[in-house]
């Protein structure tokens, strides 16, 4: 009995000790290079979220060493997914988000070059 139990607590201070190793951390600016605080950073396979704070950063720590999907949100600015390959010890990323208006702005320049370049095809 007494070997048993030995076993069976070294087995869980072996797991915890490798889950403690596989980290995520990143920051998160928006392209101006500005820092994104209160954003929401989601692990999908692993369905763990949190936030960034007031310098953009986050941490998320215990996690599986797996590929994952990180789906980034933040008010005012458009979504990303991110394809990460967590690997025990930490994992890092930093990834930079556009602004709503930013896109509608891209999107109102692509619109007119095609316009024109429709109308230069026509002549």
């Amino acid at each position: 009995m007494r070997k048993t139990l030995i076993a069976v607590i070294l087995t869980i201070c072996t797991l915890v000790g490798a889950n403690a190793q596989t980290r995520l951390v990143g920051r998160l600016v928006s392209v101006e290079q500005q820092a994104i605080e209160g954003a929401t950073v989601t692990l999908v396979n692993q369905g763990v979220t949190t936030t960034t704070n007031e310098a953009g950063k986050f941490s998320l720590t215990y996690l599986e060493a797996i590929d994952e999907e990180v789906i980034v949100e933040a008010y005012g600015f458009m979504s990303d997914i991110i394809l990460v390959q967590l690997i025990e010890k930490d994992s890092h990323i930093t990834t930079k988000l556009w602004r709503d208006k930013q896109i509608e702005w891209l999107k109102n320049i692509v619109k007119s070059y095609n316009s024109e370049w429709a109308e230069g095809e026509k002549k």
